[in-house]
């Protein structure tokens, strides 16, 4: 006779390693924009570096945030609230580009739809993480 015992997890070592791949890829990302500003931003024909320096100085403080958040057990609450901040970025970014408030390169355009893509998968794994979590397993 086999028995089989349910558990029940009430948080996420998959979401903590996705919030860490994400904190990575913030961090990285918004380092570059700080760093390199000026260059980024003639390639992507944004007017203002400053404008890049802000957005990267704010990256680095959500991977700071997304480190820290994910150095614990992650409830579904948190990766779903990550999952939707990250949503809204790609949301923001699709906005930028068919909006035409920034004289986009062509290349500044598959940055920023690239960068979108990216984003989005990491909402999707992070929603997944999120369903995961108090699933009850035989």
């Amino acid at each position: 006779m086999v028995t089989q015992t349910a558990v029940q997890t009430t948080f996420s070592t998959l979401g903590q390693r996705l919030l860490r791949i994400n904190a990575f890829f913030s961090g990285l990302s918004g380092l570059a924009l700080t760093v390199a500003a000026s260059p980024i931003a003639a390639y992507m024909g944004i007017p203002s570096p400053l404008a890049l320096a802000a957005a990267g100085i704010g990256l680095m403080g959500f991977a700071i945030f997304l480190y820290s958040l994910a150095s614990r057990p992650v409830s579904r609450s948190e990766l779903i609230t990550i999952a939707i901040l990250d949503i809204v970025w790609v949301a923001g970014s699709a906005l930028l580009g068919v909006a035409g408030w920034i004289p986009f390169t062509t290349a500044g355009k598959w940055a920023v739809a690239l960068t979108a893509e990216i984003v989005f998968w990491f909402a999707v794994a992070e929603f997944y993480a999120a369903w995961r979590i108090n699933r009850w397993r035989a």
